[in-house]
Order: structure tokens, then C-alpha cells, then sequence
């Protein structure tokens, strides 16, 4: 009897230190994932995306480590969007993501409306999105949790492209509420953010052959406790740059190179770098990357990271436009 207890005590020992490590690393969650994931389709990041194309796109990304036992992050997306009349003013889109970090899994719905209008040589869209997220807990590993529960948030954003240049704004998770009593929440730890997102590139033309397109992608995020009580205090804002440059052969063949930085006013910074194949056959899209993710201040090296990603556009017969990145 007494061998039982001793043996159960340290089992909840050891699961108390996963459960610290997690939370601590809780903070890369939104710092790890590759610009070069929203090589073709940046729904995720801008429901103004959505109304963004003259035809219904879909893609399915998977993004995170696969050779780990802990699986310590992956991500699964899955963005369809397009119009709803013919003249392309009007366009939805829905996004549903599943997120693994630790021992806390999150299913999120993105039903999105855009609004798309001409402007100068290029188009103009307007976008909002509603987002349902549910909750949860590997209660294996974490005990007295709450019940798994749901909230709502809201996005906005705007996006704008010509033929070879492209702009994008958003606001994400701009209010988000939980569908439960808070008050039964209290001791709940999730880390959550309000991003705002900045995103811009054009392609250059090397010869008959080759283009290169250089992209950026800025962020700046508040993050907070998805509970605030008397007892929690918000987490630190997160200034974040990516940069990306992509070899474009024959317009069928992408190579992507990035470097991207995330920092936590001084307190945590992570870097992140990169290498992402596409290929174009058609109206498929087939993406695979490799990418590293690093703690500079803790010392810690995440384990690698892997990108894959497949699209299809339907009704496209048309040429896929160049500034396709966000």
C-alpha cells in the first residue's frame, strides 16, 4: 500500500514537471509557424484572403514535429474559400485548425465573410471572421483541470494585390469570450494573443526563366491569459519579423529561404529558419519545408519541424497569379 502511494506520488511529480516545461514553452506555440505555410493561401493569418482570388481554393497544411514521442507541437489546417455570386464581390471562406501544444488540444472553426472590389490595376478586399474554438485537456496528464469548454473571437482584415505585388492587414482575436462560467476557470493557464498582422512582397523577373519574390511578414501580438483573475498578470508582447525570399523556375518549381525572429519585450527570444519546396502542376499545389526553431535566451533547440501542404483550385483555368504568397 505504502509502495503504491510512493510510486503514484512520484508519477504526479514527474507529470507536474511536464506540465511546468509546457507551459513555459507555451509562448513558442505562436512563434513557431513558417511564413513559408502561407506560401498560397494566408486565410489563416487575414480573412480578407478569402475574396482574394477569381476562383475556390483549398488547402490542407499540416505544420510540427513528427519524429518526437512528446509530440511537443502540431498544427492541421484546413482553408476553403471562394465566391458566392459570379461577380465576385461577395466571397466565404472557412478555416478549421487543430492544435496540439503539450497537453492541451484546440479545434478551431473560422467561418469568414469578404467583400472584394476593383482598385486601380489590382483588387481590394474587405474581411471579417467569427471564430468557435474548443478546449481539451489530456486529462493523463493534467489533473484537476476544468472541463473542456469553447469561446468566440473576432477577426478583421484587409488585402490587396496586382498582378505582381500584394498587401495585407490583420486583426485577429480582437474580442474573444469564454462560453463558460469563468469563475470555475480560475486556476486555468492558457496562453493566448490578439495578433495584428502585416504582410507585403512582389516578384522581379530574372530572365525568361527565373523570378524572384522577396516577402516580409511583421507581427506584433499582446498576449494574455485566456482567464484573467486577481491572481494572473498578462504575459509579455511579442514583436515578430519574418523574411523570406523564394527562386521561382519556369513558374512550376518555388524554392523558399526564411529567417524569422520573434521577440518578448527582452524577456524571450526565438528565432526560426528555414527551406520549403513547392511544386505546380496545374491547378495542384504540393509544398514539403524543414525548419528550425530556437530559444536564444533559455539555450533550448526545438526538434525539427516539418511543413506539408496541398491545394487545388477548382474552376481555374487561367495562369496562378505571381503575387500568390498571402
Amino acid at each position: 500500500m505504502l509502495l503504491s502511494q510512493i510510486l503514484k506520488m512520484k508519477r504526479i511529480a514527474f507529470l507536474s514537471l511536464i506540465v511546468f516545461l509546457f507551459c513555459n514553452r507555451m509562448l513558442a506555440q505562436y512563434a513557431r509557424t513558417s511564413i513559408s505555410a502561407y506560401q498560397f493561401n494566408a486565410f489563416p493569418i487575414n480573412p480578407a484572403y478569402a475574396g482574394s482570388n477569381y476562383y475556390t481554393s483549398l488547402d490542407v497544411t499540416y505544420f510540427g514535429n513528427v519524429t518526437e514521442a512528446d509530440q511537443l507541437f502540431r498544427s492541421v489546417d484546413v482553408s476553403l474559400h471562394g465566391a458566392l455570386r459570379e461577380d465576385w464581390k461577395t466571397n466565404l471562406g472557412v478555416g478549421l485548425k487543430f492544435i496540439q501544444e503539450g497537453a492541451v488540444n484546440e479545434l478551431r472553426l473560422r467561418p469568414a465573410f469578404a467583400y472584394g472590389m476593383k482598385a486601380g490595376e489590382g483588387r481590394l478586399t474587405l474581411g471579417t471572421v467569427v471564430g468557435l474554438n474548443y478546449f481539451d485537456f489530456n486529462e493523463e496528464v493534467l489533473f484537476n483541470f476544468p472541463p473542456n469548454f469553447f469561446s468566440l473571437d473576432l477577426g478583421f482584415g484587409l488585402y490587396f494585390h496586382s498582378d505582381h505585388f500584394f498587401m495585407g492587414l490583420s486583426a485577429l482575436n480582437v474580442f474573444e469570450s469564454v462560453l463558460k462560467n469563468e469563475k470555475s476557470l480560475e486556476q486555468l493557464d492558457i496562453d493566448r494573443e490578439k495578433p495584428l498582422y502585416f504582410s507585403g512582397g512582389f516578384v522581379a523577373r530574372i530572365n525568361d526563366r527565373f523570378m524572384v519574390k522577396p516577402s516580409v511578414l511583421l507581427k506584433y501580438s499582446d498576449h494574455h491569459q485566456l482567464v484573467d483573475n486577481s491572481n494572473t498578470e498578462d504575459f509579455f508582447n511579442e514583436f515578430g519579423a519574418d523574411f523570406e525570399v523564394a527562386l521561382i523556375i519556369d513558374k512550376a518549381y518555388w524554392v523558399s529561404g526564411f529567417f524569422g525572429v520573434s521577440d518578448f519585450e527582452n524577456v524571450e527570444t526565438i528565432n526560426r529558419f528555414g527551406l520549403t519546396l513547392h511544386f505546380l502542376i496545374d491547378n495542384l499545389r504540393l509544398s514539403y519545408g524543414i525548419h528550425r526553431t530556437t530559444l536564444t535566451n533559455s539555450n533550448i533547440e526545438f526538434p525539427v519541424s516539418h511543413l506539408f501542404s496541398i491545394g487545388f483550385d477548382f474552376d481555374h483555368e487561367e495562369e496562378t497569379p505571381l503575387y500568390r504568397f498571402f
